[in-house]
């Protein structure tokens, strides 16, 4: 599965490049304008073949971001949402957007979709930190023996940095658990819902990685977290 990491994030443009696979043909760029919603499937923008760049009709028509650096061993793809808003579920360049790549190999078989990319609205990161918030619907997923995320967990990858996360588990009406993971490889964490969580989160972590994994037992449980990015960091 591609992860794609930020290159440049201004009004008009989002910039974000892939690291090439000998096994793969072209990479599926979509979009969705909800953690939810790309969870689910998002909406395909372009295909990109691989080690070239792409760029929106718009950024087509201007020099914005055009620049020589190498993207040797990359796929780049540079989009003003703006050019995609009239599809179904695409947010504008103004919105905070959540991106899939999928793989499609040399035979055209389309490998299933990669972690979802965060894209924070333009300018965010021109503080050191900042805080993000995210709502959305932790997937109800059978637990692996090994304590690891099982197949199935929505997989949420920030473009910089998390410093400190704060979990809260809204689960009001059958108060089932969530379980987090904080990177690829590690065990999950099991936060109860908390009759509190009004006025307090269930739970604050440390946290100085890019990637949660999250999920939920019993029956799919809505969720909120906020987060403090380090710019720079990634």
């Amino acid at each position: 599965m591609a992860t794609p990491f930020i290159v440049d994030r201004y009004p008009g443009i989002i910039q974000m490049a892939v690291t090439n696979k000998a096994s793969v043909a072209s990479y599926r760029f979509g979009a969705a304008n909800t953690l939810d919603t790309a969870f689910a499937g998002v909406t395909t923008l372009e295909d990109v073949r691989k080690n070239t760049s792409f760029r929106s009709p718009t950024l087509v028509a201007s020099a914005l971001n055009r620049c020589a650096d190498s993207r040797k061993g990359q796929t780049r793809f540079s989009v003003d949402l703006d050019d995609y808003a009239s599809l179904a579920n695409v947010s504008g360049d103004a919105a905070m957007a959540f991106f899939r790549v999928q793989e499609i190999d040399h035979a055209g078989t389309v490998r299933p979709a990669g972690p979802i990319m965060v894209v924070p609205p333009a300018y965010f990161n021109t503080s050191p930190y900042r805080t993000l918030s995210l709502t959305g619907t932790a997937p109800d997923v059978t637990a692996t023996t090994t304590g690891l995320p099982p197949t199935g967990t929505m997989v949420i990858s920030l473009p910089v940095h998390v410093d400190e996360l704060t979990i809260y588990n809204d689960d009001a009406a059958n108060s089932n658990s969530l379980f987090i993971g904080l990177g690829p490889g590690q065990q999950e964490i099991e936060v109860p819902y908390n009759t509190s969580n009004v006025s307090g989160p269930d739970m604050t972590l440390p946290f100085g990685g890019s990637v949660i994994y999250i999920r939920s037992s019993g029956d799919d449980v809505p969720f909120r977290l906020t987060m403090t990015l380090v710019a720079g960091l990634r």
